[in-house]
């Protein structure tokens, strides 16, 4: 059942971090499940493979894609403004506050 939550949480970029942690615990459960049913204590290998193998796609996919997001972040990829802050020389210059031009005594 992990194996099935961790992959759908890999498909939203919000939650892939989750997937890591969830995917890991997927395949120790999978790992646990077919031992079991090797041993004869428990029937169903199909889900317990299930498991294990979405257990290790969703750690795959969710650490690639929590290390894409961190990649994006540290190349300053975090999106430009149209009205953009920074001069070319590095300077910067304070943005205009909304509703700066009221006067406060005016009621």
């Amino acid at each position: 059942m992990l194996g099935v939550v961790g992959a759908f949480l890999v498909t939203t970029i919000y939650f892939a971090a989750l997937a890591v942690l969830v995917g890991p615990v997927a395949i120790g459960l999978g790992i646990s499940a077919r031992r079991r049913v090797k041993r004869g204590e428990a029937h169903g290998s199909g889900p317990a493979t299930a498991g294990l193998v979405l257990g290790i796609v969703s750690t795959v996919i969710g650490a690639v894609v929590v290390g894409l997001i961190v990649l994006v972040l540290a190349l300053g990829g975090g999106g430009e403004s149209g009205d953009d802050w920074r001069e070319d020389d590095g300077t910067f210059h304070a943005r205009p506050v909304a509703g700066a031009d009221r006067n406060p005594d005016r009621g």
